[in-house]
């Protein structure tokens, strides 16, 4: 028995050395969207249930938190400007902060998501980079033009700073000011210029880049092409384009010139990597050993939908329900009305019911007449209590990376109209297999749209692909947000887990991609090929004169 209880003591001794002592986390996203923010405080959340200090920094409009919603202790959210939204007054481990001097910078300069995608789609790539390099140059100099968002960061002891993974790079600088490690949380797909700074390979010829669309895996060459050139495009945005952006901010911000910003130096130094996708669910590509896989972890089981005029609206539905969302960051009402009147068309002719994310006070009066009565609209639905509701049958998805999460953790299989960003890539991996089928908003008619439906819902296929989905991302050893704890903490316990990072990051990109090395092989062969073709010429020479008939002198 003593034997038994020293056994124990020890091994809660070495438990206790292991775990972190309470840590002061910073969480920065001043450019982000509202489903950025989602995986974002789903990893804040199991940070603060774990006893540490977490502190978001996010643009967007909050509420105020319920005291206790994530366990004792927990603080409320805080929208005030200048010190006091990030003073030691705050007590608890989850506090939100909302600076008003910052609001909504994602929506400022991303006003809506089809007119951007339509530029790029009309070949308006110049124009689009030139937009793309305004945003991140204005954006860095509203966060750093705030007037107390460098004093009270600076003034704040952090152990760790996590990084939302696209367009916030500019909050780097006070990263590197502040001198603590920090990692990226990339809430959708593994970017090239992110694999680039871990110094793991593009996968050109195996995965698909985010905005690369049209195909999955690039089995031709011209895919391949497409793909090694959207990679390329989108690393020298965000390293080149994205340095000339925001270095000059920064620097004019802290005012040393003895220690000047280096972004791409800064994104090497990274401690570590989060990405919110899947193995069994993504492209093959190369993984760093300081990066993690933690795709799905905002998923939950459905629960009860409160509003009784919406739960009574899906009850009674004897033909289903088809449930149709465009996500947070795309409205309805962004797109042009003929197209919405595509859907209302459509939505009309169906026997079965619709639940659409439709946000009516945008709309005129004339408009929302022509709303059928089997259409049940709403600005705000609870998705995942509606996507495991029973009735609901299909889901009709912009395809964001957590719409199609959802719908693979409830089972339901999608027909996918993407607008942009990685959401292409993400349906084409849905459909090849067997969850989904992708339309193009472009070319949309009723007919298209209605005998999509109806396949979907005719064809057992896809529902049994939909459920084998489910039970792949439930059959995990370790629950997604648990494994982002996990590494988060290890961060902290090895200060920046330098062990981890691959020594390729540093190199130059001459002799990180082997260029110096294919060069030479190539001058060798160029060489042996020249002295073989001599050395061939030469003997067809001598054979030559060899075999020349001889003249006798008489």
């Amino acid at each position: 028995m003593e034997n038994w209880l020293f056994v124990c003591a020890i091994f809660l001794l070495r438990i206790g050395e292991f775990c972190d002592a309470s840590s002061r986390i910073l969480m920065l996203a001043p450019v982000a969207t509202s489903s950025h923010l989602t995986v974002f405080r789903t990893l804040g959340q199991g940070l603060a249930k774990r006893g540490h200090h977490v502190r978001i920094l996010h643009t967007l409009e909050t509420t105020t938190l319920e005291q206790g919603l994530f366990g004792p202790g927990t603080g409320k959210t805080n929208t005030s400007s200048g010190q006091e939204w990030l003073s030691d007054s705050i007590n608890g481990t989850y506090v939100e902060i909302s600076p008003s001097g910052i609001a909504n910078l994602f929506g400022k300069y991303f006003d809506n998501p089809f007119q951007f995608q339509r530029e790029a789609r009309n070949g308006k790539g110049t124009m689009r980079m030139k937009k793309m390099y305004g945003i991140l140059r204005d954006s860095c100099a509203d966060v750093y033009g705030d007037p107390d968002f460098l004093d009270t960061v600076m003034r704040k002891k952090f152990d760790l700073v996590i990084v939302q993974g696209i367009l916030n790079d500019c909050v780097l600088g006070a990263v590197d000011k502040m001198g603590v490690p920090f990692m990226y949380l990339s809430p959708g797909p593994l970017f090239p210029s992110v694999q680039w700074s871990l110094g793991t390979p593009w996968s050109v010829s195996s995965a698909p880049a985010p905005f690369v669309q049209g195909f999955g895996v690039p089995k031709t060459m011209l895919n391949r092409l497409r793909n090694l050139m959207a990679s390329a495009a989108e690393t020298f945005m965000s390293n080149k384009l994205g340095a000339w952006a925001t270095e000059p901010v920064v620097n004019s911000a802290f005012g040393d010139s003895a220690r000047m910003f280096d972004l791409a130096a800064v994104k090497r130094n990274v401690s570590f990597v989060l990405v919110n996708q899947l193995a069994a669910f993504d492209y093959t590509r190369p993984q760093a050993s300081n990066s993690a896989l933690v795709g799905g972890m905002h998923c939950r089981p459905a629960g009860n939908i409160e509003e009784k005029e919406l739960l009574t609206f899906l009850d009674n539905a004897e033909n289903g329900v088809a449930y149709f969302s465009l996500g947070s960051t795309a409205l309805s009402t962004d797109m042009p009305r003929e197209l919405r009147q595509v859907f209302i068309k459509t939505f009309a002719k169906l026997q079965m019911k619709v639940v659409w994310k439709l946000e009516t006070s945008r709309m005129t009066p004339e408009e929302i007449a022509t709303i059928p009565p089997n259409v049940f609209v709403s600005p705000w639905l609870p998705q995942q209590d509606l996507l495991g509701h029973k009735n609901v049958k299909v889901f009709l998805t912009h395809g964001g990376i957590l719409s199609v999460q959802e719908a693979t953790y409830h089972g339901v299989p999608m027909i996918g109209i993407p607008i942009g960003s990685d959401q292409d890539m993400n349906l084409q991996r849905a459909t090849s297999d067997g969850r989904a089928i992708v339309l193009d908003f472009d070319t949309l008619t009723p007919k298209e749209i209605i005998s999509a439906i109806r396949r979907v819902i005719s064809e057992k296929s896809f529902r049994e692909n939909a459920v084998a989905g489910l039970h792949l991302m439930r059959d995990q050893p370790i629950h997604p947000l648990n494994r982002a704890i996990f590494w988060t903490e290890y961060v902290i316990r090895h200060n920046g887990a330098k062990h981890l990072r691959n020594e390729g990051a540093s190199l130059p990109w001459i002799p990180y991609l082997n260029l110096d090395l294919y060069a030479m092989m190539l001058i060798m062969i160029l060489v042996i090929s020249w002295c073989f073709s001599r050395v061939v010429r030469w003997g067809f020479k001598k054979l030559k004169v060899a075999m020349a008939p001889k003249h006798s002198i008489s």
